[in-house]
């Protein structure tokens, strides 16, 4: 009993990996998507703001955002935000609170791992290195940091996503496919699988002209 669980447990996970793979093949070829993708996120002639003002920025998710090395969260959160916008103009008045509680929460869970995981990181480097030691290190320590912290910022902001995707499927199926104009069903799988790459997400939303070079959604008052 225990034999046939576990294999179909493992026929349902290749056949989920292949549903991935065959949505996003069905939006364009792979090389193509990654194409796009890099021309997106590494575009340095014209960088763009978050959401919010680097000006203002608050914590330490913030401040990594703005200034960080990658730039890929500015990204990921220019997309978030505009989801985030176009679901609470489209959905109705007695569902926007749930919609809020959702992005609220990402916001609050990011900042607190962000934070918790900075102070482990500060601790950890002042018990293993003397202050000269840790002076020579520092620019390689600034980069593990980075790519550490990076990765949970972008861990909510990917969270986030499938859990608006889900909740707007559910309530309001017509919303989603205004929003995804094109190549709607397989945005439907690629959006709910936690398995999906994000790098490449934007990459296909860009290469779709669903997104601008900014990150945020791109909507067609007369798409469907």
């Amino acid at each position: 009993m225990k034999k046939a669980i576990l294999t179909l447990l493992l026929f349902i996970s290749i056949c989920m990996g292949q549903t991935l793979e065959d949505a996003f093949a069905k939006i364009a070829p792979k090389n193509k998507i990654q194409a796009a993708s890099y021309a997106l996120v590494y575009q340095y002639n014209n960088e763009p703001s978050p959401s919010f003002s680097c000006d203002k920025d608050t914590n330490t998710a913030e401040t990594l955002i703005c200034f960080g090395r990658w730039k890929y969260n500015m990204f990921l959160d220019n997309f978030y935000t505009s989801y985030y916008h176009n679901i609470m103009q489209g959905i109705p008045n007695d569902k926007k609170s749930k919609v809020k509680k959702i992005a609220k929460e990402m916001i609050n869970k990011r900042n607190k791992e962000v934070e918790q995981r900075d102070k482990e990181i500060t601790r950890k480097n002042k018990e293993k290195y003397a202050y000269e030691e840790w002076v020579e290190k520092r620019s390689a320590l600034n980069l593990t940091w980075q790519e550490e912290i990076g990765s949970i910022i972008s861990k909510h902001y990917e969270e986030s996503i499938m859990q608006l995707t889900h909740f707007v499927l559910r309530h309001q199926a017509n919303l989603f496919a205004k929003i995804f104009h094109k190549h709607t069903e397989e945005y439907k799988i690629i959006l709910q699988n936690k398995e999906a790459d994000y790098y490449l997400i934007l990459g296909a939303l860009y290469f779709n002209n669903l997104i601008d070079k900014t990150g945020k959604l791109i909507i067609k008052e007369n798409s469907q």
